[in-house]
């Protein structure tokens, strides 16, 4: 029952995401857009028929026409699959704690099925529509890249000219690692419980989101990186956060793990696991 009713919620997220392209799935009768498996069955067909025409006219100077076009489509394709897997890596990894703080944390997911039942009620699923009357499932997701940054190190950025930082030389050329965890669990800017799992920090008295500190350029955490070289799928990511979230949380109940005595199982969020990047 509840893997069908996930089921249920995927499809329809599908359906809300892409209604209009031209592609069919198995597991939607409806379309759905090319994914990575299909990108690289794309790249293989293209590659094979590429390699066959480059033997066929290695003694020209340049291909025909037809080479020339799967190229175009290969090169395309090749693309596309690295955005794509960048970012559901990323997402993925992101939900993965979240879920782990819905367990670890049941007074959070308690407030956040209350507001989905107060706003949504039992009769729909969320949709983005509701996004601006769902702080808290907003605050929420805010918390979990906070908490548990995928890039805790962020993305190494090499000086393009010699700089100087609070006294410091930096040369032309060096890598420069920005330590996003850091700035996430900073006492100074998050308070002295920085290190624990707070949504309720991203809001004010009325329960209504608060723009983040400045040193976060006001978004509450800097998971996204920083300046011109800011993630540009961030805006994407956080709607795919949000739908992911707010329809899970109004279809299930995250419960910890019970022995054979029927007592909980403690949940350990403290532990390095091996997932995410970096």
């Amino acid at each position: 029952m509840f893997k069908g009713l996930l089921n249920r919620v995927r499809v329809d997220l599908v359906r809300s995401y892409y209604p209009k392209r031209g592609l069919w799935s198995p597991i939607d009768t409806q379309h759905r857009p090319m994914g990575v498996a299909d990108q690289a069955s794309v790249r293989l067909c293209c590659g094979t028929l590429i390699d066959m025409m480059s033997m066929r006219t290695k003694w020209r100077s340049s291909l025909d026409y037809c080479s020339k076009y799967l190229l175009m489509v290969y090169s395309t394709y090749e693309d596309e699959a690295h955005r794509s897997s960048g970012g559901a890596e990323t997402t993925a990894t992101t939900l993965k704690w979240w879920a782990l703080a819905m367990v670890a944390f049941p007074e959070v997911q308690r407030r956040a099925h209350a507001e989905l039942d107060a706003v949504i009620g039992r009769d729909r699923l969320p949709t983005f529509a509701d996004a601006p009357r769902l702080p808290y499932i907003h605050s929420v997701i805010k918390e979990v890249l906070r908490w548990r940054p995928t890039l805790p190190l962020g993305v190494p950025h090499a000086a393009d000219e010699d700089d100087w930082y609070e006294g410091m030389f930096i040369p032309k050329g060096t890598v420069c690692i920005p330590n996003a965890w850091h700035c996430n669990h900073d006492r100074a800017i998050f308070g002295e419980d920085a290190d624990n799992f707070r949504p309720e920090r991203h809001l004010d008295e009325r329960g209504e989101l608060l723009s983040g500190p400045v040193e976060t350029n006001q978004a509450g955490h800097v998971s996204f990186g920083f300046g011109r070289r800011i993630c540009v799928g961030k805006e994407l990511a956080a709607n795919s956060l949000f739908i992911s979230v707010a329809r899970v949380l109004w279809a299930a109940n995250f419960e910890r793990a019970r022995d054979e005595n029927g007592r909980e199982l403690p949940v350990d969020t403290e532990t390095i696991v091996d997932v995410g990047l970096l």
